[in-house]
């Protein structure tokens, strides 16, 4: 905390001395020029230490969000090399080398968080300026076999003492050295970076000499959907497809036509059979052979964790061993936790994009994924999404928001007003499924109804109703009835569905017209 409040006053004491001095009247105007040049810097540098602290209480809270969206890695990288060779001449360290080793692909555009992977290595290009005099700062990447690609960021500066490096990645750690003058910091960006890196579905460590530090960490090789069509140009993309026979457990009937759909852009043979939870999956487990099981964790009657777990204590070898990947609209790394715990292989967030989808099942079923404990939040956050399409189709409508369905289906209109129709279909059964187990105290069922609702208004874009039904989830989970939190939802949703229900046939019309 001392260090925090150093950090803190430093900039604050800058930015109030230096208006104080501005005030007067004799100074001249170079002088102001250099003054208000030392204000800025500080208010950047309290910027940054503010986000940091933002970051920190995120995390803490379980909060900080990954969004999720194609990420191009060359751009992002070029773009930091130009920023950091400004910053090494405001730094007085125009002569230390700064060097970017790209791998032979022209180009890299990875499904990940475009912000969060800036923000990773910026911290970490950042601390290697902070602490290298001389010689260079070399960053990069290089595709790995095991579906990863490995960024490092090489510096020649001080070394990081062997002591030091298990707590290198603690919260406000620091490294003091008597070598170089008080570099500044609150110890906070590489327990930030870990974490981020973590949330994406990496791993970060670090090896250091007194002749320098070199940071490493991975990323998931996820290929945005451009780049995989070109790279199955000269292939079958059946061939790409580690899979072919899978069980898809889960309840919504919109979530099993999203994921089906998802499949089939990718092969036009595989084979899916559905249950709508966990029990009927065991039966239908028992008759048929599977490549991979697709796990909803939160189902009636039987949910994702307890099918999971009776699959791996009460089958044999070797059907107690099948890849799962479960699914939950919960990005919390206790959600995450517990499926790995009941057996399952990896995790996925709802919503998310079929390459990920895709890329997830062929990892798991070629083994590169199996029992590694990978806990990749996938979270697509809608708003941060750059598609023009969807965002001038939406300008047509009030209440519908099509962005998620835009992604999933890459403007297949179609398909967009078949999912819609079940939406249609699908709500007031829903409604009805909620209200009878609210009125029965049916604590479980109660749960899962509002997850269902939750999942089919995330789809519609309506986050408002999406918000109100996990509070209701979240309640029942509490087993308390939530009076108040239930007429609430009842009267929003009363509110919006009649002009929900028209935006939507809308969108199903004009369908119908292009389409003739």
């Amino acid at each position: 905390m001392a260090n925090m409040s150093h950090e803190i006053r430093t900039p604050m004491n800058a930015i109030l001395g230096f208006s104080r001095l501005l005030i007067e009247d004799s100074i001249e105007k170079t002088q102001k020029a250099e003054y208000i040049e030392y204000i800025i810097a500080s208010g950047n540098n309290l910027l940054n230490l503010i986000d940091d602290i933002i970051d920190v209480a995120k995390i803490e809270a379980g909060q900080l969000k990954i969004s999720k969206s194609v990420t191009d890695v060359n751009k992002i990288l070029q773009e930091l090399k130009l920023s950091f060779e400004r910053q090494k001449s405001t730094k007085g360290k125009e002569h230390i080398d700064l060097r970017l080793v790209k791998n032979s692909l022209t180009d890299l555009f990875l499904i990940s968080d475009p912000f969060r992977f800036r923000q990773i290595l910026n911290n970490l290009i950042g601390n290697a300026l902070k602490f290298t005099e001389n010689g260079y700062i070399e960053f990069g990447y290089e595709v790995k076999a095991e579906r990863l690609i490995l960024f490092h960021v090489k510096d020649t500066g001080i070394g990081i003492p062997g002591d030091k490096l298990e707590i290198i990645f603690n919260r406000f750690g620091r490294i003091e050295d008597n070598k170089i003058k008080d570099p500044g910091g609150t110890g906070l960006g590489l327990s930030i970076s870990k974490h981020l890196v973590e949330e994406l579905g990496g791993k970060i460590w670090v090896k250091s000499t007194d002749n320098g530090t070199t940071f490493f960490f991975t990323l998931p090789d996820v290929r945005a959907e451009s780049q995989l069509n070109s790279e199955f140009k000269s292939h079958s993309i059946n061939e790409k497809i580690g899979f072919q026979k899978i069980l898809v457990v889960e309840d919504n009937p919109i979530n099993q036509r999203l994921i089906i759909d998802s499949l089939e852009r990718f092969s036009d043979t595989i084979e899916i059979k559905i249950a709508d939870n966990g029990r009927k999956a065991i039966e239908i487990y028992m008759e048929f052979n599977f490549d991979v099981i697709i796990m909803d964790v939160r189902m009636p009657e039987m949910d994702g964790y307890e099918a999971t777990k009776y699959i791996r204590e009460k089958f044999q070898k070797p059907k107690n061993n099948i890849p799962i990947l479960g699914l939950s609209a919960h990005a919390m790394k206790e959600e995450k936790d517990k499926c790995l715990q009941v057996g399952m292989d990896d995790y996925l967030t709802k919503p998310f994009v079929p390459e990920e989808l895709v890329q997830k099942l062929n990892d798991l079923t070629r083994g590169t994924a199996r029992n590694t404990r990978r806990n990749t939040e996938t979270t697509v956050d809608v708003n941060d999404q750059d598609n023009t399409t969807s965002k001038a189709l939406n300008k047509n409508y009030k209440f519908l928001d099509i962005t998620i369905l835009e992604l999933t289906y890459k403007g297949n209109r179609k398909k967009m007003s078949k999912i819609l129709e079940m939406c249609v279909d699908t709500i007031p059964k829903q409604m009805l499924e909620m209200e009878n187990s609210y009125l029965a105290n049916n604590w479980r069922m109660l749960r899962t109804s509002a997850h269902s609702l939750k999942t089919t208004f995330t789809y519609l874009g309506q986050n408002e109703l999406k918000d109100k039904f996990k509070s209701i989830e979240n309640e029942s989970l509490l087993e308390r009835k939530p009076e108040a939190l239930y007429n609430e939802t009842k009267t929003a949703v009363d509110r919006i569905w009649n002009g929900l229900n028209d935006d939507i046939q809308k969108f199903i019309t004009e369908t119908n017209q292009n389409s003739d």
